[in-house]
């Protein structure tokens, strides 16, 4: 077992060839966790989201779920949903969505993946995730996603590296502002 300390979050930890057994174990040794694992071997553990982050995760998956549902072509997925990519790379997004046929299939990739920047990301590791994305199967014409701060869409044309942009802006709930 490793011990790894929350103020040293999130740990990557280099792992080749990290196979289906050894996956479930550090999987129910670290439940507490966010986990992932790139195709470079490395694995990646990060402490749950902070309330600030969970909300803004929350409006952009409810917004894709009310469209996915509107479509009833695909299924909508949150942050709490683990890819294994056919790079092997075992990736969790802020939300997804991918049509029937892909839903279920091991591995495979969505057809529309959304990542949110939050304050503590660094946009490079953003960046190189959207990319592994894009290599594993998502398509071109469905980059997506850097969020940030006001629900609105850019224009895959005009949006920073190519990729479809979504603001989301601060939560109200009545007269207070929770993010």
């Amino acid at each position: 077992m490793m011990v790894v300390e929350e103020a040293v979050m999130p740990a990557t930890l280099t792992i080749p060839d990290l196979t289906e057994a050894r996956w479930q174990e550090i999987c129910e040794e670290y439940s507490d966790y966010r986990i992932e694992y790139t195709s470079e071997g490395e694995l990646l553990i990060m402490a749950p989201t902070d309330m600030g982050t969970g909300a803004r995760n929350m409006i952009v998956a409810e917004q894709l779920s009310a469209w996915s549902r509107m479509k009833s072509k695909g299924v909508a997925t949150d942050s709490s949903t683990g890819f294994v990519l056919p790079s092997g790379a075992r990736r969790s997004p802020d939300a997804a969505w991918m049509t029937r046929a892909r839903f279920g299939k091991r591995p495979a990739c969505p057809e529309f993946v959304i990542e949110i920047l939050s304050p503590s990301d660094r946009r490079r590791k953003i960046h190189e995730k959207m990319l592994e994305w894009l290599a594993n199967g998502a398509p071109e014409e469905t980059r997506a996603a850097f969020a940030k701060s006001a629900l609105t869409a850019v224009t895959a044309r005009n949006a920073p590296m190519g990729y479809l942009v979504l603001r989301v802006a601060a939560i109200r709930f009545g007269s207070g502002c929770l993010v």
